[in-house]
């Protein structure tokens, strides 16, 4: 249980790093293009998962 929240902590933490400390061109795209499907389709996701 434990090494799963610490595994599911650093994936978490590696794409916050990618999307909001990576400030280029590329990583904007692809941080606008993740931010349109879930405004789309997040909320049907994360019900989904529940």
């Amino acid at each position: 249980m434990v090494m799963v929240t610490t595994g599911f902590a650093m994936i978490i933490s590696f794409i916050y790093w990618c999307i909001f400390l990576d400030l280029s061109n590329r990583n904007k795209f692809y941080y606008n293009m993740i931010g349109k499907i879930m405004q789309e389709k997040g909320r049907t996701f994360f019900v989904g998962m529940l």
